[in-house]
């Protein structure tokens, strides 16, 4: 190496560079062609799990309202059936209820009310009901009388105001056909003036006697025949509706008179023997029933109806001999 500098620094920048390109590059790239496969080994790290990586939460969610951590407050509301028939969120549940929170329990007010009391859903829920303007029959009998209410006038159940479809009408006239059909004049506070007595007869259900369609008092009256009864002209005929009575009796009875037999014959309860349908000795045995078949004499009785019999036995035990 010289000792120095061999020359003084220029004293102006050349005019080019100092020398030439060179012809080529100077040296090879340095890697080879790109590589087909990747240059590094297989991930370090396992292919990704199918499971999550961590375990089932450490707890379930809890099944019950939660409690004030202060104190035993229970969230939610729950049925008063006790005192009020509303719901409450006092977090003082009855013991049965506060032991089984799931079954009770409820997170809102119109969930409560609509599970325990959709019957009273307004009540329940605090709402004042507004009155529709129709027509309800008076079932809790807030006015004496069968008779449909107006309710701006008194306000109808609640039940009845939540399914208007069912219970109201919109006019006094429909509310009293659906509901009071057969009471409807009382319904309308419709008086009606009752018939004259017709002097007709008509079947006491009570007696299973015919009585008169006259005032209380009168021969043989039965009082005004009731809306629901049929008149006939004859005791006879009104006694033909009686099937359970022996029509001689019934005639005569309706008429206050003492009933006579037929003088017919009918087999007596023992079956040994026939008897005669008249009060009285022997051979009679009684007003015969309706039911009993009646011949007009003691041998057309015993041939007809105790054939086993010896005959004359039979119409000698019938005759009282």
């Amino acid at each position: 190496p010289t000792n120095g500098p061999t020359n003084a620094p220029t004293n102006a920048p050349t005019n080019g560079p100092t020398n030439a390109p060179t012809n080529a590059p100077t040296n090879a790239p340095t890697s080879p062609v790109p590589t087909q496969k990747p240059t590094t080994a297989a991930p370090t790290t396992p292919l990704p799990t199918h499971k999550p990586t961590t375990a089932a939460p450490t707890t379930p969610p809890t099944s019950k309202p939660t409690l004030d951590p202060a104190s035993n407050f229970v969230v939610g509301y729950y049925p008063d059936w006790e005192v009020d028939n509303i719901c409450k969120n006092d977090g003082a549940p009855p013991p049965y209820m506060a032991n089984n929170q799931v079954g009770w329990m409820l997170s809102s007010l119109e969930e409560c009310c609509t599970k325990y009391f959709s019957w009273k859903l307004n009540a329940c829920m605090g709402i004042t009901a507004t009155p529709l303007g129709m027509y309800y029959p008076n079932w809790q009998q807030q006015v004496q009388g069968n008779i449909c209410l107006f309710d701006e006038d008194v306000m109808a159940p609640e039940y009845m105001m939540l399914n208007p479809a069912l219970y109201m009408h919109s006019t006094k006239e429909s509310c009293c056909t659906k509901f009071y059909n057969w009471d409807y004049n009382t319904c309308m506070g419709i008086v009606t003036t009752p018939a004259p007595p017709s002097n007709k007869w008509y079947v006491n259900d009570v007696t299973s006697r015919c009585v008169k369609d006259c005032l209380e008092g009168g021969d043989l009256c039965g009082g005004l025949v009731p809306e629901s009864k049929t008149l006939y002209d004859t005791v006879d005929a009104c006694c033909a509706r009686i099937t359970w009575v022996p029509s001689n009796v019934c005639i005569a009875e309706s008429q206050g008179l003492v009933p006579e037999g037929s003088k017919k014959w009918y087999v007596n309860d023992n079956m040994l023997s026939c008897q005669q349908d008249c009060i009285g000795n022997a051979p009679c045995g009684g007003l015969a029933q309706r039911w009993q078949v009646l011949h007009a004499d003691a041998t057309t009785c015993c041939r007809l109806q105790l054939s086993w019999l010896d005959q004359l036995e039979c119409v000698s035990a019938s005759n009282g001999r």
